[in-house]
């Protein structure tokens, strides 16, 4: 069997406890390539896009019921030749898919304790990624605050990140939001959408950091541009007579975002209800900060569509 993607993860930590970023490197990553016609995802593509996708994605509920009543029985009864059928069906469904309704048949069905055993077995000694993000969902259900670093760990690789930070809600409700924030900044793909999402902007600390660094991410600015504006207060930032050259860089990503419109389920510009306040604030400041042609272009292109 190949190495648990756990301890890989667990051995290609810094020093300050977080992954390279755009670290992949996964046992299974040529399997999931061959399955996905030979394209080989970023971390976390996959299921980041079938969230905002139009397709469905959940499986009919009897099958949803074998797939609990398998699971289930490797709980009960945790023996090699259930946890490799169990293994076997996780490779042929995406647990995005199938996690919330499973969990629904499984819950109150089982042991708690004998659910976590197996929830900690799947998420740290299995080298299949959809098993992982199954142990991790488990885990949320039935783990305790000392599973935390379990869940953080994970969390740290973009691939499991969405998985892990709703475990973490569940299991570690008041500190969520601070460990959220430091996985968001440690963090530069789909990881880290899935972070700024559910990230609560509770402090001035996460507004500013959502202005200044939220929306710069390796997929794409229209998937945080209105998400940081809205949470950020952009139009309140940047409407002071001076700001800083970060802010304004900062403000110059999203407002960048906010004007793509090719990706349709992203929301834009026109859904951003300061939009009017923010651009004339970002005009004005354009006027004297723009120091590259991004900026530039950026501040061309808003004065054409508000026409301001």
């Amino acid at each position: 069997m190949s190495q648990a993607i756990y301890q890989i993860i667990q051995q290609n930590l810094t020093s300050e406890g977080y992954l390279p970023k755009d670290f992949n490197n996964l046992p299974d990553c040529e399997e999931v390539k061959y399955f996905n016609g030979g394209i080989q995802l970023s971390p976390g593509e996959f299921d980041g896009k079938v969230l905002r996708s139009p397709a469905k994605i959940m499986l009919p509920a009897f099958i949803n019921y074998r797939i609990s009543r398998i699971i289930k029985n490797q709980i009960k009864n945790p023996t090699e030749q259930n946890r490799l059928k169990t293994l076997s069906l996780f490779k042929k469904h995406h647990s995005i898919g199938i996690v919330d309704p499973v969990i629904s048949f499984i819950e109150g069905s089982v042991d708690k304790a004998q659910m976590r055993k197996e929830a900690i077995w799947l998420a740290c000694s299995t080298s299949d990624r959809e098993s992982v993000k199954m142990g991790i969902a488990l885990l949320g259900q039935c783990g305790f605050a000392e599973d935390f670093d379990i869940l953080r760990t994970l969390g740290c690789h973009e691939e499991f990140t969405l998985f892990a930070i709703v475990a973490i809600r569940k299991i570690v409700p008041n500190e969520a939001n601070s460990v959220i924030f430091l996985l968001a900044q440690n963090l530069n793909g789909w990881g880290k959408i899935s972070c700024i999402l559910d990230l609560e902007p509770s402090n001035s600390a996460i507004r500013d950091w959502l202005l200044r660094n939220g929306c710069s991410n390796s997929v794409g600015y229209s998937y945080l541009a209105n998400i940081c504006a809205e949470k950020g207060n952009l139009a309140d930032a940047i409407e002071a007579q001076h700001i800083d050259p970060e802010l304004f860089a900062g403000a110059t990503d999203i407002i960048s975002g906010l004007l793509i419109k090719d990706i349709t389920l992203n929301d834009g510009f026109d859904e951003y209800p300061e939009a009017k306040r923010a651009s004339t604030a970002y005009l004005r400041h354009s006027r004297t900060m723009c120091s590259n042609e991004f900026q530039r272009k950026t501040a061309e292109m808003l004065g054409k569509v508000t026409k301001l």
